[in-house]
């Protein structure tokens, strides 16, 4: 599915077929083919975030934690606060999961 086209993956198979019969590393050089993302390729991560341990306290004894996630000098997800904590857990109800859909290259 990375292969940009139908058209690539019918020319990679065809030009493997017209030496002959298919071999096992014939097969190894589809899949790696298939496989190995090129830097313009388009990609979906689903991220979550678990949580955090031993934060140190932004009042007397606790803080309000929330998580940012950025990649250089974009903000890509917040999570919401969790109140009251030095080790938060994070769950849907705190947004701790999100999609980053970005280009191979960037990431």
């Amino acid at each position: 599915f990375l292969l940009s086209t139908d058209e690539e993956y019918s020319e990679l198979l065809s030009s493997m077929l017209s030496d002959g019969p298919l071999d096992a590393s014939d097969y190894s050089n589809v899949k790696t083919s298939i496989l190995t993302p090129k830097s313009t390729d388009c990609v979906s991560l689903l991220i979550e975030i678990v949580s955090c341990r031993d934060l140190l306290a932004g009042d007397l004894k606790s803080s309000d934690p929330y998580v940012i996630v950025d990649l250089g000098d974009t903000d890509l997800h917040k999570t919401k606060r969790i109140v009251k904590t030095l080790n938060p857990v994070y769950s849907l109800k705190t947004n701790s999961t999100f999609v980053f859909n970005g280009i191979v290259s960037e990431i």
